[in-house]
């Protein structure tokens, strides 16, 4: 069972440009606002028409521009749980429910309500009216809503946004569970990344109405292959790099040379001194290698290049993934200290900057520590020790 959608449509000031095959599982389309998500998710539902393209499921033709195949939404069988929820205001819960099962005998349309009602917690509540419940009661009469349909494609619109943290978790945890019975196809929009990432086991990653990336929701955690991937999936320390040797690099950004053994990009191999590995660069302030003459190495070739594939590299590494340690001999370990720091109930985020180096004054690496880790570290006088394991970093390219 395959969801295929390859559509463009265009608004003013706004193009959408999107191709993608959904398995039978959940995807998450994961982009800032105004990237293109919730208009993927209508033009599949039928609420808006592409300009152009296809959309087909298991063979079912929703939309073919060229073949001037449009298919109203109530022949679709898409449940769309909207991020207001969209109940209908004058119905009870069980009407609500019932809403799109008109076309039903009336024994069927009791049967199906009365199960969405048990598997949802809303026996009590069948009775009463939008306006009468909380939001995570009306969260759950709009996706039984949607699953009473029986539907083949369930679109998922950013369903918790509304709610706090604490109704946030237990709904989450229901919606896994409904999830994982549900059979169809599944997409779910969000703005969480550690949402995204509980929900979802496969990732589409939308920028200015385009794909900047899609793939296993490890891989593209692990290996992001663009910096505006890096940069959607959470990573805040990315940094422009030179290459110094086949596993040597400069980040630039950062003020350090740095050990790369088992980076996940070919590196080219260049005749240079291997650099002193645990000191940052004195000085580190001449641009990257540009095409057309600048930066070029022996043979005219850009020193930019790796093995096969053309493009600015550069090097990133997760907040969570620095550690302090306190042997100053490991690889990729560096003096530093913080320039800032943001408390939250349970951890802190550190702002720092390499000892020694010529980067920005303010900082610009950050680091994520739990709260006991903190009350040990900022005891610790300055310098700290922050170590960039070789296995966390990687490579990319420029977006």
């Amino acid at each position: 069972m395959t969801l295929y959608v390859d559509i463009e449509k265009n608004l003013p000031g706004f193009k959408l440009s999107v191709s993608f095959t959904a398995a039978n599982n959940t995807l998450g389309l994961l982009g800032s606002s105004g990237s293109g998500k919730t208009m993927t998710l209508r033009c599949i539902a039928g609420l808006l028409t592409p300009d152009r393209g296809k959309i087909v499921l298991n063979d079912r033709v929703f939309f073919d521009a060229e073949k001037g195949i449009n298919l109203p939404s109530r022949e679709r069988k898409v449940g769309y749980l909207f991020q207001n929820y969209a109940l209908f205001p004058h119905l009870s819960v069980e009407q609500n429910i019932s809403f799109g099962l008109r076309h039903c005998p009336r024994q069927e349309q009791s049967r199906r309500v009365a199960e969405m009602l048990e598997m949802m917690n809303l026996k009590g509540l069948k009775n009463r009216y939008p306006r009468q419940l909380s939001g995570g009661q009306q969260q759950r009469v709009a996706l039984a809503r949607s699953l009473v349909l029986e539907p083949e494609v369930l679109l998922l619109d950013e369903p918790f946004s509304a709610l706090d943290d604490c109704l946030r978790d237990q709904l989450e945890e229901q919606l896994r569970e409904t999830l994982g019975k549900y059979h169809g196809h599944s997409l779910y929009i969000t703005h969480n990344i550690e949402e995204a990432y509980r929900i979802c086991s496969e990732l589409l990653l939308l920028e200015e109405g385009r794909i900047a990336a899609s793939g296993l929701r490890e891989e593209l955690f692990k290996r992001p292959p663009n910096t505006l991937a890096a940069r959607l999936t959470g990573c805040k320390n990315l940094s422009r790099i030179r290459h110094i040797a086949h596993d040597t690099v400069e980040a630039l950004d950062w003020g350090c040379r740095l050990l790369v053994p088992s980076i996940n990009y070919p590196l080219p191999s260049i005749n240079y001194p291997l650099p002193t590995i645990n000191s940052p660069l004195h000085s580190i302030n001449s641009p990257l290698p540009t095409k057309g003459g600048e930066g070029k190495g022996e043979g005219g070739e850009d020193k930019d290049k790796g093995e096969g594939g053309e493009g600015n590299y550069w090097i990133g590494i997760r907040e969570h993934q620095l550690s302090f340690v306190n042997d100053k001999t490991l690889t990729n370990t560096f003096p530093c200290r913080t320039t800032s720091v943001s408390e939250s109930p349970h951890s802190v985020t550190l702002t720092l900057r390499l000892d020694g180096a010529h980067n920005p004054p303010g900082g610009n690496l950050q680091a994520f520590l739990y709260k006991d880790a903190w009350e040990v570290l900022h005891k610790q006088p300055y310098p700290w020790l922050v170590r960039f394991e070789p296995a966390k970093l990687f490579l990319t390219k420029e977006k």
